[in-house]
């Protein structure tokens, strides 16, 4: 083409294959093929599989291609906020990433937001712990939370603490904490069988006065 390819305006806007300027910047090509700014230097070379890419690929999707194997940061405040390191693992709040996502703070936290209903569900480390919290703005008080595996749900804990397997509990110990004893209850809600903190059974009766107690 022997047009023009540089245009520059009165306000020093800057349009590149293109006089309809839109930005202080503006580079266009006439077809639908890709539209990339490469930036190299004596490190990384200046062949086509050097430095970084930046534009819109062929199928119009937005490229930020590192070809170097090196890490990408992002920053806000001049300082450092995210990178994804050159195995890929993506590192927030820390430049170290050990994992595929690594979040590092005094209190790292990821937040769930069900716009439809305005739920939160938060998944939260805390001295060693990781807590899961379901409504964690406490404001409804019918939420859940959920185990799956295979397609089906197996474990629910609702708002009040209780929990409910789907399946069979397999292993040595069956332990209840505080001094509510153990009860086993049907699906009605009717409690079936109590063992009272002092080991006492109950079938039939809430209130086992015996060490087996059957009403």
């Amino acid at each position: 083409n022997s047009g023009p390819a540089l245009f520059v305006r009165g306000d020093r806007n800057i349009g590149i294959g293109t006089e309809t300027i839109r930005q202080t910047l503006h580079q266009h090509v006439s077809d639908s093929g890709a539209n990339y700014h490469a930036f190299t230097n004596s490190t990384t070379g200046t062949g086509t599989t050097d430095g970084l890419v930046v534009g819109i690929s062929g199928d119009e999707d937005a490229l930020i291609w590192n070809h170097e194997d090196e890490h990408m940061l992002f920053a806000t405040n001049n300082t450092e906020r995210m990178r994804i390191d050159n195995s890929g693992n993506v590192g927030i709040g820390t430049s170290s990433p050990a994992t595929d996502l690594h979040i590092s703070s005094a209190t790292p936290t990821i937040t769930f937001t069900d716009t439809d209903n305005n739920y939160d569900a938060t998944i939260a480390g805390l001295s060693g712990s990781l807590i899961l919290k379901a409504d964690a703005n406490a404001e409804f008080g019918t939420e859940t939370i959920q185990f799956h595996t295979g397609g089906s749900q197996r474990v629910t804990i609702d708002s009040s603490g209780h929990t409910t397997f789907s399946g069979n509990i397999i292993g040595e110990d069956i332990k209840a904490s505080g001094s509510g004893g153990l009860t086993l209850q049907t699906d009605e809600g009717t409690k079936r069988l109590v063992i009272t903190d002092a080991g006492n059974v109950g079938i039939g009766t809430t209130s086992p006065t015996e060490e087996f107690h059957m009403f």
